[in-house]
């Protein structure tokens, strides 16, 4: 694996992102500042990034092009930080491995009627490719009268009962 495959890999929280826009700049200068005016002294956060934002708004074109002229001065260079990186090894998460011996989860109603009606949909839609159909079947779902829910729902709640048996049985067999 190349270093940089390896940096991709990691995300160090406290690296940063990209380098800093010409708001951002402007709020680290003004923020402390803001701050320590009277009415501002007290107040939570998000009045504070209202009252930066409406500032910036106001501020002169040369004011701005003066701001943009110290971000182009300093921009975050990706080959620096590669550079001071130190790589250490990413903690790694145990993913649980699924018991192919489990019974199989409950289906849903939609799941269900999708199962039945795909052949019927691919038939009348020879060239749609699987996206394409799966929008239309949830399409003709939805728009099915309530009674016709009903039935779906009425199997899908056959098939819970069916995984809540299975699995109880399961769970006799194979204690965690």
């Amino acid at each position: 694996m190349s270093e940089t495959e390896e940096y991709r890999k990691f995300k160090d929280p406290n690296k940063l992102k990209r380098s800093f826009s010409t708001f951002l700049l402007y709020a680290m200068e003004n923020l402390q500042p803001l701050q320590k005016e009277t009415e501002f002294s007290e107040a939570k956060f998000g009045v504070i990034a209202k009252e930066l934002s409406q500032r910036f708004r106001n501020l002169s074109d040369e004011t701005l092009k003066g701001i943009s002229h110290r971000v182009l001065e300093h921009p975050l260079e990706f080959s620096s930080i590669i550079e001071d990186f130190e790589f250490t090894e990413e903690p790694k998460r145990k993913k649980m491995k699924k018991d192919p011996n489990a019974p199989k989860r409950n289906m849903t109603p939609y799941f269900l009627f999708s199962i039945s009606a795909r052949p019927e949909m691919q038939k009348e839609n020879p060239s749609a490719n699987f996206g394409q159909i799966a929008r239309l079947l949830s399409g003709k779902f939805n728009s099915l009268p309530a009674e016709e829910k009903e039935v779906w729902k009425a199997k899908a709640d056959e098939d819970k009962v069916r995984y809540e048996k299975e699995m109880a049985v399961y769970r006799q067999t194979n204690p965690a």
